[in-house]
């Protein structure tokens, strides 16, 4: 993946996904009946109009992507108003969810760095998913502790969040070409993993 913006790229990956997934284009690798489907985004760093841009230039059908930006997304809660973070999911009937960053939607009083506190939450987002037949992208950023040799101990937060998950990717910087972005599979649960 390539990107001449700021970051490694994790909310460009999200748009370009996001444009396939409305348009109904199929992802590399992946089969697709052809048939746009709704993408709903809940970011809490990017103003809409940002996302737009993005979107745009990625391809993606506009009529079905719901942004609630950083201030359309202000006091979204899974820990603390669940309920009403599910009923607002549901309402736009989304085949893909993406949060940006997933940690900015946990609540004040949560503990992201104790497996005990953010196991609940992360049951919580798995059924929703479910409730709504939808698929969850739960974008994380990289802590600035030790990463070690495991990629899946870099997200911020407690190794839960990559447990608790069935695939995981992280997107690095391509150390030969500064406009460029490479997208590992460092977790899969129910397939191979991707090249």
């Amino acid at each position: 993946m390539c990107s001449r913006y700021g970051g490694t790229g994790k909310t460009i990956l999200c748009c370009g996904i996001a444009a396939y997934v409305s348009s109904g284009r199929a992802l590399p690798g992946d089969a697709f009946d052809g048939e746009g489907r709704n993408v709903l985004i809940i970011s809490s760093e990017d103003p809409g109009n940002i996302l737009k841009k993005r979107l745009k230039l990625s391809g993606a059908d506009m009529r079905r992507v719901k942004i609630l930006d950083c201030i359309g997304s202000e006091g979204m809660s899974i820990a603390d108003k669940y309920e009403e973070f599910e009923a607002t999911v549901m309402h736009y009937k989304p085949a893909l969810v993406m949060l940006d960053p997933w940690h900015a939607f946990l609540g004040e009083n949560v503990d992201i760095n104790r497996i005990n506190a953010l196991r609940p939450i992360l049951q919580k987002v798995t059924r929703l998913a479910k409730s709504c037949a939808c698929s969850l992208i739960q974008v994380s950023h990289v802590g600035k502790r030790a990463q070690g040799e495991n990629a899946n101990n870099a997200a911020v937060g407690s190794v839960d969040l990559v447990n608790a998950s069935r695939s995981a990717f992280r997107v690095i910087f391509d150390e030969t070409d500064e406009d460029c972005r490479i997208l590992v599979h460092t977790k899969s649960n129910y397939a191979p993993y991707g090249k």
